[in-house]
């Protein structure tokens, strides 16, 4: 599971147009008590195991992304930037996509003042084999060679 979160973090992270890259703990909702960074992506995995063989498991992984911006009022005759928020999601898409991540949906959450938090949920299928072990007896030579011989 770490390295599925390293993972995540690591593309994510890639992405320069954002401020900060965590782990999802309802930051927004907790921003009276922590600072919020704008534009932020956080995420979080959850992840169904299906047992191959010793040691090795396929994971079927849902992912969210959660991207954080600010939006600010605009004067009456000028272009809202309530939108701006796309160009994020669309660059955490490609990089996603592009690494084997599946979009299943977008949701804006746009109950926060001046703050549009986007959710996207992706699928991701992996291997892993970090349990698997290894035939050790088999590499194992003993010296002098005990084997009785007729």
């Amino acid at each position: 599971m770490k390295e599925l979160y390293n993972y995540i973090a690591t593309l994510l992270g890639s992405i320069t147009s954002f401020e900060l890259v965590d782990v999802w703990n309802n930051q927004v909702k907790n921003s009276d008590e922590f600072p919020l960074f704008a534009p932020s992506v956080y995420y979080t995995a959850s992840v169904i195991w299906t047992s191959m063989s010793s040691g090795v498991r396929k994971g079927e992984a849902t992912v969210n992304v959660y991207i954080v911006t600010e939006v600010y009022e605009t004067q009456p005759g000028n272009v809202s930037n309530s939108t701006a928020y796309l160009l994020f999601v669309d660059e955490v898409y490609q990089k996603l996509s592009s690494a084997g991540f599946v979009s299943v949906s977008d949701i804006p959450d746009t109950n926060h003042s001046n703050v549009v938090t986007h959710v996207s949920t992706y699928r991701y299928e992996f291997i892993d084999n970090s349990m698997k072990r290894t035939n050790d007896a088999a590499k194992i030579k003993i010296e002098p060679d005990l084997t009785l011989k007729k």
